[in-house]
């Protein structure tokens, strides 16, 4: 019994061994087909995203792994969830598709085109080349002792989609109003402060200071619960967790109807009123 065991340790340490060779770095500068220069910061968890286009503008997004090596995921404020391939056999490549149903290519820059734009400072404990890539995986794998890790996937939240806004949508075009407007607070015709009715039987408190959302939620049975978050998109999206249980909701006001809001948490759909 003792050696079936070691035999089914030993192979799920070579299938590990075999999936981290095998995966893909996205790290450092990509060009795309759409002429923007695209970053990628990357961790196992997660992935920074910072486009750049040809006209100078700026755009940072936060990514996650839907397959990890293989295909991944980013939000832009207002138009959606991006999703991005890697071509099989070639990790020089990747296939970004566009909620709208755009698609461009991103092509490993490699010095034989135009030099890139200054690389914008990149987040500690990432991996910015191979040998920090293959580090942060033996790593993972000797802290699990050899066991292969579940990479989480990040559930999309549903975007917060205006037909009349002119919003970043990659590949295309950027525009610099688009952009500041998912870092300001909330505008003062947006107001959410107040009580709201939830679907799942709760009562929801919510009060809007700058850009921080404070949220206290009273559960049918009157148990009191308040977290805090913060405004994604500006008078659109916000999110907010709460200490001691798990996940991050994501909150989307229904922009034809402010009484409405859509919560989104561990894969699972609310809806708040008043």
């Amino acid at each position: 019994m003792k050696k079936v065991i070691y035999l089914f340790a030993v192979l799920l340490l070579t299938m590990n061994f075999i999936a981290s060779a095998l995966a893909a770095d996205p790290a450092g500068t990509w060009m795309s087909s759409s002429g923007s220069t695209v970053k990628i910061w990357a961790n196992m968890q997660q992935l920074v995203i910072t486009i750049i286009t040809p006209q100078g503008q700026s755009f940072k997004y936060q990514g996650w792994w839907t397959k990890f090596g293989e295909m991944f995921a980013y939000q832009v404020p207002g138009t959606g969830t991006h999703t991005g391939i890697f071509y099989a056999g070639n990790s020089n490549r990747i296939q970004i598709q566009a909620p709208n149903g755009g698609r461009y290519e991103w092509t490993r820059w490699t010095g034989a085109n135009t030099q890139p734009a200054t690389p914008a400072p990149q987040p500690q404990n990432g991996y910015n080349d191979a040998s920090s890539f293959n580090n942060m995986i033996n790593r993972n794998r000797a802290a699990n002792n050899g066991y292969s890790t579940t990479v989480p996937t990040a559930p999309p939240p549903p975007p917060a989609y205006n037909p009349n806004q002119n919003n970043p949508m990659h590949g295309s075009f950027y525009t610099k109003q688009a952009y500041n407007q998912s870092r300001q607070p909330a505008p003062p015709a947006v107001n959410i402060n107040g009580l709201w009715n939830s679907s799942s039987g709760s009562s929801i408190q919510l009060a809007s200071q700058g850009n921080q959302v404070f949220v206290t939620v009273v559960g049918s049975n009157g148990q009191r619960y308040q977290g805090s978050g913060r405004w994604l998109v500006a008078g659109s999206q916000f999110d907010y967790s709460i200490p001691g249980l798990n996940g991050v909701a994501v909150c989307t006001i229904n922009p034809q109807n402010y009484n409405q809001i859509t919560v989104l948490m561990n894969g699972r759909y609310t809806y708040w009123s008043r």
